[in-house]
Protein backbone atom coordinates (compact mmCIF):
# COMPACT_ATOMS: atom_id res chain seq x y z
CA UNK A 1 0.00 0.00 0.00
CA UNK A 2 0.85 3.52 -0.91
CA UNK A 3 -0.16 6.72 0.78
CA UNK A 4 0.01 9.87 -0.07
CA UNK A 5 0.39 12.89 2.09
CA UNK A 6 -1.55 15.83 0.96
CA UNK A 7 -0.28 19.27 2.01
CA UNK A 8 -1.28 22.48 0.78
CA UNK A 9 0.55 25.31 1.87
CA UNK A 10 0.69 29.06 0.34
CA UNK A 11 3.53 31.37 0.56
CA UNK A 12 3.25 35.57 0.76
CA UNK A 13 4.34 37.12 -2.40
CA UNK A 14 6.96 39.92 -1.68
CA UNK A 15 6.64 43.53 -3.26
CA UNK A 16 8.95 45.32 -5.75
CA UNK A 17 9.65 47.04 -8.92
CA UNK A 18 11.04 46.71 -12.05
CA UNK A 19 10.08 45.12 -15.80
CA UNK A 20 11.95 42.88 -17.85
CA UNK A 21 12.78 43.52 -21.55
CA UNK A 22 11.11 41.87 -24.20
CA UNK A 23 11.61 38.17 -24.69
CA UNK A 24 10.14 36.16 -26.95
CA UNK A 25 9.86 32.35 -26.09
CA UNK A 26 9.46 29.19 -28.50
CA UNK A 27 8.38 25.80 -28.42
CA UNK A 28 9.25 23.87 -25.04
CA UNK A 29 12.61 22.50 -25.17
CA UNK A 30 12.60 22.34 -21.68
CA UNK A 31 12.85 19.14 -21.11
CA UNK A 32 9.16 19.72 -19.19
CA UNK A 33 6.90 16.45 -18.53
CA UNK A 34 3.45 17.10 -20.86
CA UNK A 35 0.37 15.44 -20.08
CA UNK A 36 -1.28 12.77 -22.27
CA UNK A 37 -2.49 14.96 -25.19
CA UNK A 38 -0.68 17.67 -25.18
CA UNK A 39 1.47 19.66 -27.27
CA UNK A 40 4.42 21.24 -26.51
CA UNK A 41 3.22 25.24 -26.66
CA UNK A 42 4.78 27.26 -23.60
CA UNK A 43 4.22 30.44 -22.41
CA UNK A 44 5.18 33.34 -21.07
CA UNK A 45 4.93 35.12 -17.67
CA UNK A 46 6.05 38.77 -16.35
CA UNK A 47 5.39 40.30 -13.09
CA UNK A 48 6.80 43.74 -12.30
CA UNK A 49 5.21 43.81 -8.47
CA UNK A 50 1.62 45.15 -9.52
CA UNK A 51 1.12 43.42 -12.88
CA UNK A 52 1.56 39.92 -14.64
CA UNK A 53 1.21 39.37 -17.71
CA UNK A 54 0.76 35.94 -19.39
CA UNK A 55 1.21 35.02 -23.08
CA UNK A 56 0.22 31.81 -24.26
CA UNK A 57 0.72 31.11 -27.94
CA UNK A 58 -1.34 28.22 -29.77
CA UNK A 59 1.99 28.20 -32.53
CA UNK A 60 -1.02 28.91 -35.21
CA UNK A 61 -1.04 32.52 -34.99
CA UNK A 62 -3.15 33.06 -31.93
CA UNK A 63 -1.37 34.23 -28.61
CA UNK A 64 -4.04 34.81 -25.52
CA UNK A 65 -3.30 37.43 -23.30
CA UNK A 66 -3.57 37.24 -19.70
CA UNK A 67 -3.54 40.62 -17.37
CA UNK A 68 -3.54 40.22 -13.34
CA UNK A 69 -3.90 43.15 -11.44
CA UNK A 70 -5.36 44.39 -7.81
CA UNK A 71 -8.74 45.57 -9.24
CA UNK A 72 -12.45 45.77 -8.93
CA UNK A 73 -13.20 48.72 -5.47
CA UNK A 74 -11.32 46.45 -3.35
CA UNK A 75 -8.67 46.27 -5.45
CA UNK A 76 -8.71 42.31 -5.11
CA UNK A 77 -5.87 40.88 -6.95
CA UNK A 78 -7.35 38.44 -9.63
CA UNK A 79 -7.38 38.70 -13.56
CA UNK A 80 -8.38 42.25 -15.10
CA UNK A 81 -8.57 41.65 -18.70
CA UNK A 82 -8.72 38.87 -20.91
CA UNK A 83 -7.98 38.87 -24.97
CA UNK A 84 -6.10 37.36 -28.15
CA UNK A 85 -3.70 38.89 -30.57
CA UNK A 86 -3.17 37.29 -33.74
CA UNK A 87 0.50 36.95 -34.41
CA UNK A 88 3.14 35.82 -37.16
CA UNK A 89 5.62 34.06 -34.92
CA UNK A 90 5.49 31.00 -33.21
CA UNK A 91 6.74 32.05 -29.73
CA UNK A 92 5.26 33.69 -26.81
CA UNK A 93 5.70 37.52 -25.68
CA UNK A 94 4.45 39.53 -23.06
CA UNK A 95 5.36 42.67 -24.36
CA UNK A 96 2.60 45.56 -24.82
CA UNK A 97 -0.17 43.21 -23.24
CA UNK A 98 -0.74 46.46 -20.60
CA UNK A 99 -0.80 49.29 -23.69
CA UNK A 100 -1.08 47.31 -26.89
CA UNK A 101 -3.86 48.57 -29.52
CA UNK A 102 -3.61 44.99 -30.97
CA UNK A 103 -5.02 43.04 -28.52
CA UNK A 104 -8.88 42.00 -28.78
CA UNK A 105 -9.81 41.56 -25.22
CA UNK A 106 -12.73 39.11 -24.59
CA UNK A 107 -13.24 40.21 -20.89
CA UNK A 108 -12.86 43.00 -18.63
CA UNK A 109 -13.23 43.00 -14.77
CA UNK A 110 -15.23 46.05 -14.64
CA UNK A 111 -17.25 43.93 -12.02
CA UNK A 112 -17.09 40.78 -10.25
CA UNK A 113 -15.58 37.97 -11.55
CA UNK A 114 -15.51 35.62 -8.76
CA UNK A 115 -18.51 36.45 -6.82
CA UNK A 116 -19.22 38.68 -4.05
CA UNK A 117 -21.68 37.51 -0.94
CA UNK A 118 -24.55 38.59 0.62
CA UNK A 119 -25.51 38.10 4.32
CA UNK A 120 -28.99 38.66 6.74
CA UNK A 121 -28.25 42.14 8.40
CA UNK A 122 -27.10 44.07 5.71
CA UNK A 123 -29.05 44.21 2.35
CA UNK A 124 -26.32 44.45 0.06
CA UNK A 125 -22.91 41.85 -0.89
CA UNK A 126 -19.48 42.11 0.50
CA UNK A 127 -16.11 41.30 -1.70
CA UNK A 128 -15.69 41.36 -4.99
CA UNK A 129 -16.81 44.94 -6.12
CA UNK A 130 -18.46 46.01 -3.49
CA UNK A 131 -17.80 49.01 -1.23
CA UNK A 132 -19.19 49.23 1.95
CA UNK A 133 -23.10 51.01 1.96
CA UNK A 134 -24.32 52.86 4.83
CA UNK A 135 -27.85 52.68 6.68
CA UNK A 136 -30.72 54.32 4.94
CA UNK A 137 -32.91 57.13 6.57
CA UNK A 138 -34.58 54.45 8.64
CA UNK A 139 -31.59 53.16 9.67
CA UNK A 140 -31.72 49.82 7.42
CA UNK A 141 -28.15 48.16 6.86
CA UNK A 142 -26.62 48.53 3.58
CA UNK A 143 -29.75 50.36 1.69
CA UNK A 144 -27.87 54.03 1.90
CA UNK A 145 -24.93 55.52 0.31
CA UNK A 146 -21.61 53.61 -0.84
CA UNK A 147 -18.37 55.53 0.84
CA UNK A 148 -14.97 54.91 0.10
CA UNK A 149 -14.48 51.79 2.51
CA UNK A 150 -13.48 48.27 1.31
CA UNK A 151 -15.46 45.21 2.30
CA UNK A 152 -12.34 43.18 1.57
CA UNK A 153 -9.01 42.84 1.24
CA UNK A 154 -6.18 41.20 -0.68
CA UNK A 155 -3.91 39.77 1.98
CA UNK A 156 -0.96 37.65 0.20
CA UNK A 157 -0.25 36.26 -3.03
CA UNK A 158 1.94 33.80 -4.50
CA UNK A 159 2.73 33.63 -8.45
CA UNK A 160 4.43 30.38 -9.74
CA UNK A 161 5.48 29.34 -13.14
CA UNK A 162 5.78 25.94 -13.50
CA UNK A 163 6.22 25.70 -9.52
CA UNK A 164 8.95 28.03 -9.17
CA UNK A 165 8.17 31.34 -7.78
CA UNK A 166 7.98 34.49 -10.23
CA UNK A 167 9.42 37.32 -7.95
CA UNK A 168 8.74 41.34 -8.87
CA UNK A 169 10.86 41.77 -11.74
CA UNK A 170 11.27 38.41 -13.66
CA UNK A 171 9.99 36.69 -16.48
CA UNK A 172 9.89 33.32 -17.09
CA UNK A 173 8.80 30.59 -19.27
CA UNK A 174 6.54 27.50 -18.97
CA UNK A 175 3.83 25.56 -19.21
CA UNK A 176 1.21 27.05 -16.42
CA UNK A 177 1.15 29.72 -14.26
CA UNK A 178 -0.51 29.37 -10.93
CA UNK A 179 -1.55 32.19 -8.54
CA UNK A 180 -2.89 31.53 -5.02
CA UNK A 181 -4.36 34.43 -3.09
CA UNK A 182 -5.25 35.17 -0.19
CA UNK A 183 -8.30 37.70 0.54
CA UNK A 184 -10.59 38.51 3.63
CA UNK A 185 -13.80 39.61 3.27
CA UNK A 186 -15.24 41.65 6.15
CA UNK A 187 -18.54 41.58 8.53
CA UNK A 188 -20.33 44.49 7.33
CA UNK A 189 -22.84 44.89 10.29
CA UNK A 190 -19.86 46.54 12.18
CA UNK A 191 -19.46 50.23 10.78
CA UNK A 192 -16.30 51.94 10.17
CA UNK A 193 -14.67 53.65 12.40
CA UNK A 194 -14.01 57.62 11.30
CA UNK A 195 -10.93 57.83 8.78
CA UNK A 196 -11.35 54.13 8.04
CA UNK A 197 -10.64 52.46 4.62
CA UNK A 198 -11.52 48.93 5.06
CA UNK A 199 -13.50 47.13 7.35
CA UNK A 200 -12.13 45.56 10.40
CA UNK A 201 -14.12 42.49 11.31
CA UNK A 202 -13.31 39.41 9.55
CA UNK A 203 -16.08 37.59 8.08
CA UNK A 204 -14.80 35.21 5.59
CA UNK A 205 -11.49 33.78 4.80
CA UNK A 206 -11.30 33.53 0.83
CA UNK A 207 -8.44 31.05 -1.10
CA UNK A 208 -8.32 31.42 -4.63
CA UNK A 209 -6.12 28.92 -6.64
CA UNK A 210 -5.99 30.36 -10.63
CA UNK A 211 -4.43 28.31 -12.80
CA UNK A 212 -3.71 29.58 -16.14
CA UNK A 213 -2.53 27.20 -18.92
CA UNK A 214 -3.72 27.21 -22.62
CA UNK A 215 -6.63 29.34 -23.36
CA UNK A 216 -8.31 28.75 -19.75
CA UNK A 217 -8.24 30.00 -15.97
CA UNK A 218 -8.67 27.09 -14.09
CA UNK A 219 -9.93 28.37 -10.69
CA UNK A 220 -10.75 26.49 -7.18
CA UNK A 221 -11.75 28.75 -4.29
CA UNK A 222 -12.35 27.78 -0.26
CA UNK A 223 -14.63 29.92 1.92
CA UNK A 224 -13.51 29.29 5.30
CA UNK A 225 -16.49 31.50 7.94
CA UNK A 226 -14.90 33.07 11.19
CA UNK A 227 -18.24 33.89 12.47
CA UNK A 228 -21.82 32.50 12.74
CA UNK A 229 -23.84 33.81 10.03
CA UNK A 230 -26.82 33.26 7.28
CA UNK A 231 -25.54 33.35 3.74
CA UNK A 232 -28.78 34.96 2.02
CA UNK A 233 -26.89 34.35 -1.83
CA UNK A 234 -23.51 33.57 -2.86
CA UNK A 235 -22.38 33.82 -6.69
CA UNK A 236 -19.63 32.20 -6.90
CA UNK A 237 -18.72 32.60 -10.78
CA UNK A 238 -20.22 34.72 -13.23
CA UNK A 239 -19.44 36.39 -16.57
CA UNK A 240 -17.56 39.41 -17.63
CA UNK A 241 -17.73 38.82 -21.28
CA UNK A 242 -17.63 41.53 -24.43
CA UNK A 243 -19.74 42.54 -26.79
CA UNK A 244 -22.00 39.02 -26.72
CA UNK A 245 -24.46 38.70 -29.29
CA UNK A 246 -25.50 35.00 -28.27
CA UNK A 247 -25.88 33.12 -25.23
CA UNK A 248 -25.92 29.42 -23.99
CA UNK A 249 -26.87 27.30 -21.29
CA UNK A 250 -26.59 23.71 -21.91
CA UNK A 251 -28.52 21.95 -19.33
CA UNK A 252 -30.48 24.79 -19.04
CA UNK A 253 -33.40 27.27 -20.65
CA UNK A 254 -31.35 28.44 -23.55
CA UNK A 255 -29.85 25.78 -24.69
CA UNK A 256 -30.04 25.98 -28.01
CA UNK A 257 -28.96 29.63 -27.93
CA UNK A 258 -30.91 33.43 -27.12
CA UNK A 259 -29.79 37.05 -27.58
CA UNK A 260 -28.69 37.92 -24.42
CA UNK A 261 -31.21 40.95 -24.07
CA UNK A 262 -34.02 38.11 -23.61
CA UNK A 263 -32.44 36.31 -20.72
CA UNK A 264 -34.65 35.42 -17.76
CA UNK A 265 -33.58 33.47 -14.60
CA UNK A 266 -34.12 30.01 -13.86
CA UNK A 267 -34.98 27.56 -10.81
CA UNK A 268 -32.66 24.44 -10.23
CA UNK A 269 -36.03 22.91 -10.12
CA UNK A 270 -36.81 23.18 -13.71
CA UNK A 271 -33.11 22.54 -14.71
CA UNK A 272 -30.96 20.65 -11.85
CA UNK A 273 -28.26 19.82 -14.32
CA UNK A 274 -27.17 23.13 -15.58
CA UNK A 275 -23.44 23.93 -15.23
CA UNK A 276 -22.28 26.66 -18.15
CA UNK A 277 -22.78 29.58 -19.27
CA UNK A 278 -21.64 30.20 -22.79
CA UNK A 279 -21.49 33.62 -24.37
CA UNK A 280 -20.25 34.21 -27.96
CA UNK A 281 -19.45 37.07 -30.26
CA UNK A 282 -20.11 38.24 -33.97
CA UNK A 283 -16.47 36.79 -34.68
CA UNK A 284 -17.41 33.52 -33.48
CA UNK A 285 -15.54 34.05 -30.10
CA UNK A 286 -16.63 32.68 -26.75
CA UNK A 287 -16.62 32.36 -23.04
CA UNK A 288 -17.19 29.55 -20.90
CA UNK A 289 -17.97 30.00 -17.72
CA UNK A 290 -18.30 25.76 -16.36
CA UNK A 291 -18.80 25.03 -12.53
CA UNK A 292 -17.81 21.09 -12.06
CA UNK A 293 -20.14 19.48 -10.23
CA UNK A 294 -17.86 18.83 -6.67
CA UNK A 295 -19.10 20.51 -3.79
CA UNK A 296 -20.93 23.63 -4.64
CA UNK A 297 -20.76 23.04 -8.00
CA UNK A 298 -23.38 19.79 -7.57
CA UNK A 299 -25.79 22.39 -6.43
CA UNK A 300 -26.97 20.28 -3.67
CA UNK A 301 -27.10 23.53 -1.35
CA UNK A 302 -30.04 24.88 -3.58
CA UNK A 303 -33.42 23.60 -2.82
CA UNK A 304 -35.70 23.31 -6.10
CA UNK A 305 -36.93 26.67 -5.58
CA UNK A 306 -33.99 28.04 -5.63
CA UNK A 307 -32.43 30.11 -8.46
CA UNK A 308 -29.98 28.51 -9.85
CA UNK A 309 -29.00 31.32 -12.86
CA UNK A 310 -28.76 35.04 -12.88
CA UNK A 311 -29.10 37.89 -14.99
CA UNK A 312 -28.37 41.75 -14.61
CA UNK A 313 -26.90 44.69 -16.10
CA UNK A 314 -25.66 42.36 -18.70
CA UNK A 315 -24.01 40.05 -16.30
CA UNK A 316 -24.52 35.97 -16.47
CA UNK A 317 -24.26 34.93 -12.34
CA UNK A 318 -24.12 30.76 -11.65
CA UNK A 319 -26.03 31.17 -8.22
CA UNK A 320 -24.37 28.33 -5.31
CA UNK A 321 -25.70 29.65 -2.05
CA UNK A 322 -28.96 30.92 -1.16
CA UNK A 323 -30.20 31.43 2.67
CA UNK A 324 -27.73 28.84 4.29
CA UNK A 325 -26.37 28.87 7.94
CA UNK A 326 -22.87 28.59 8.27
CA UNK A 327 -20.89 28.28 11.39
CA UNK A 328 -17.36 29.37 12.40
CA UNK A 329 -15.02 27.41 11.44
CA UNK A 330 -16.80 25.90 8.05
CA UNK A 331 -15.95 25.53 4.81
CA UNK A 332 -17.44 25.88 1.17
CA UNK A 333 -15.69 25.36 -2.07
CA UNK A 334 -16.17 25.49 -5.33
CA UNK A 335 -14.42 24.02 -9.12
CA UNK A 336 -14.90 26.02 -12.35
CA UNK A 337 -12.89 26.77 -15.00
CA UNK A 338 -13.07 30.53 -17.82
CA UNK A 339 -12.56 29.31 -21.11
CA UNK A 340 -12.13 31.37 -24.14
CA UNK A 341 -12.00 29.56 -27.32
CA UNK A 342 -13.64 28.90 -31.13
CA UNK A 343 -15.89 26.08 -31.70
CA UNK A 344 -14.20 22.71 -33.02
CA UNK A 345 -18.08 22.40 -33.81
CA UNK A 346 -21.28 24.57 -33.79
CA UNK A 347 -24.29 23.57 -35.63
CA UNK A 348 -27.67 23.44 -34.74
CA UNK A 349 -27.22 20.39 -32.07
CA UNK A 350 -23.86 20.37 -30.74
CA UNK A 351 -21.69 23.44 -29.88
CA UNK A 352 -18.02 21.82 -28.50
CA UNK A 353 -15.18 23.50 -28.12
CA UNK A 354 -10.96 22.96 -26.73
CA UNK A 355 -9.86 24.12 -23.07
CA UNK A 356 -7.94 22.87 -20.13
CA UNK A 357 -9.13 21.39 -16.63
CA UNK A 358 -6.69 21.28 -13.96
CA UNK A 359 -3.98 21.83 -16.60
CA UNK A 360 -5.38 19.06 -18.89
CA UNK A 361 -6.76 19.60 -22.34
CA UNK A 362 -10.05 18.94 -22.61
CA UNK A 363 -13.39 19.19 -24.75
CA UNK A 364 -16.09 20.51 -23.57
CA UNK A 365 -19.33 18.72 -25.56
CA UNK A 366 -22.42 20.64 -25.13
CA UNK A 367 -25.95 19.37 -27.26
CA UNK A 368 -28.53 21.80 -27.96
CA UNK A 369 -31.12 19.27 -28.26
CA UNK A 370 -31.64 15.65 -28.85
CA UNK A 371 -28.63 14.55 -30.70
CA UNK A 372 -27.99 11.17 -32.51
CA UNK A 373 -24.65 10.00 -33.27
CA UNK A 374 -23.12 13.48 -34.45
CA UNK A 375 -19.92 13.75 -34.95
CA UNK A 376 -17.32 15.95 -33.82
CA UNK A 377 -12.76 15.66 -35.36
CA UNK A 378 -11.11 14.10 -32.53
CA UNK A 379 -8.19 15.70 -31.61
CA UNK A 380 -4.90 14.33 -32.50
CA UNK A 381 -3.43 11.87 -30.39
CA UNK A 382 -6.91 11.08 -28.87
CA UNK A 383 -6.64 7.42 -28.70
CA UNK A 384 -9.09 6.58 -25.66
CA UNK A 385 -11.66 8.72 -24.06
CA UNK A 386 -11.93 9.64 -20.08
CA UNK A 387 -15.22 11.64 -19.32
CA UNK A 388 -14.55 14.20 -16.10
CA UNK A 389 -17.76 15.65 -15.96
CA UNK A 390 -21.39 14.78 -17.47
CA UNK A 391 -24.91 16.35 -17.13
CA UNK A 392 -27.62 15.25 -18.55
CA UNK A 393 -28.74 11.98 -20.63
CA UNK A 394 -25.27 12.21 -22.98
CA UNK A 395 -23.00 9.05 -24.39
CA UNK A 396 -19.59 9.77 -26.03
CA UNK A 397 -17.64 7.36 -27.81
CA UNK A 398 -14.62 7.46 -30.18
CA UNK A 399 -15.03 5.97 -33.71
CA UNK A 400 -12.23 5.99 -35.84
CA UNK A 401 -11.01 9.61 -36.63
CA UNK A 402 -14.28 11.09 -34.69
CA UNK A 403 -16.24 11.67 -31.39
CA UNK A 404 -19.52 10.54 -31.72
CA UNK A 405 -21.97 12.06 -29.39
CA UNK A 406 -25.53 11.19 -28.88
CA UNK A 407 -28.17 12.71 -26.06
CA UNK A 408 -31.81 12.81 -24.78
CA UNK A 409 -32.59 16.42 -24.67
CA UNK A 410 -30.04 18.98 -23.99
CA UNK A 411 -26.51 17.18 -22.23
CA UNK A 412 -22.93 18.25 -21.38
CA UNK A 413 -19.68 16.22 -21.30
CA UNK A 414 -16.12 17.14 -20.33
CA UNK A 415 -13.95 14.23 -22.26
CA UNK A 416 -10.20 13.66 -22.13
CA UNK A 417 -7.84 11.50 -22.31
CA UNK A 418 -7.63 8.53 -19.09
CA UNK A 419 -4.86 9.79 -16.63
CA UNK A 420 -5.17 8.98 -12.74
CA UNK A 421 -4.87 12.22 -11.70
CA UNK A 422 -8.62 12.28 -12.48
CA UNK A 423 -9.24 9.78 -9.99
CA UNK A 424 -6.79 11.41 -7.33
CA UNK A 425 -7.81 15.07 -7.48
CA UNK A 426 -11.58 15.33 -7.66
CA UNK A 427 -12.11 13.18 -4.69
CA UNK A 428 -9.76 14.84 -2.56
CA UNK A 429 -10.90 18.59 -3.81
CA UNK A 430 -14.55 17.40 -2.86
CA UNK A 431 -13.91 15.52 0.30
CA UNK A 432 -11.62 18.70 1.99
CA UNK A 433 -14.37 20.93 1.98
CA UNK A 434 -17.14 18.51 3.40
CA UNK A 435 -15.03 15.77 5.57
CA UNK A 436 -16.23 16.91 9.49
CA UNK A 437 -12.72 17.07 11.96
CA UNK A 438 -12.68 13.34 13.20
CA UNK A 439 -15.28 11.79 10.76
CA UNK A 440 -12.70 9.08 10.01
CA UNK A 441 -13.10 6.37 7.44
CA UNK A 442 -12.17 5.02 3.94
CA UNK A 443 -13.68 6.54 0.84
CA UNK A 444 -13.80 5.57 -2.49
CA UNK A 445 -13.05 8.37 -5.17
CA UNK A 446 -16.60 9.65 -5.41
CA UNK A 447 -16.99 10.47 -1.64
CA UNK A 448 -18.88 8.00 -0.54
CA UNK A 449 -18.05 5.68 2.70
CA UNK A 450 -16.66 2.45 2.24
CA UNK A 451 -17.22 -0.67 4.99
CA UNK A 452 -12.99 -1.50 4.11
CA UNK A 453 -10.06 -0.39 2.95
CA UNK A 454 -10.51 0.29 -1.00
CA UNK A 455 -9.05 -2.30 -3.63
CA UNK A 456 -9.45 0.69 -5.73
CA UNK A 457 -7.53 4.31 -5.23
CA UNK A 458 -9.76 5.75 -2.45
CA UNK A 459 -9.23 8.21 0.22
CA UNK A 460 -8.72 8.02 4.15
CA UNK A 461 -9.56 10.55 6.29
CA UNK A 462 -8.27 11.01 9.78
CA UNK A 463 -8.39 14.55 11.86
CA UNK A 464 -9.72 16.15 9.15
CA UNK A 465 -6.03 15.20 6.80
CA UNK A 466 -6.41 13.58 3.75
CA UNK A 467 -4.13 10.60 2.41
CA UNK A 468 -4.71 8.72 -1.31
CA UNK A 469 -4.34 5.24 -1.33
CA UNK A 470 -3.22 3.64 -4.47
Amino acid sequence: MKHLSLVIFVLCAVAGLGAAAETIFGNDSSGEVLNAGETAVMLCADYDGTNLYIASNDGAGTEMCYWFKPCMSNNLFTFYKVGYRMVARTGSSTSGIGSSNSITWLNTTTSDNIGPVAIAGYADFVGGNHRWRTPDDNGNPGKGTYIDVRTANTDSYTIKVDGTVLLPGQERMGTAVTIDVHNTLYDPRIAPAAGDKVLSSALISEQVEYLVKGNSIDIKLTHTYEKDVTVSRYYGMQSMFMNETKLFTPCGAYASGITPSNVQRFTKGDYPYFSNIIEMDDNQWLQSAWLSNKSLGNHSKLNDNSIIFARSTGKSYHVMLNGKNRTAGSHYRWHGVYTWAKPVVNTASILAFMGYVDGYPVMFVNTKRTATDNTIPCPDGWKSLYTIDARGDIRVSLGGASIKVSSVGSATAVITLPDEHWLEADAVHDLAADAPAGDDGWFDVHGFRLQNEPQVPGIYIHNHKLILSK
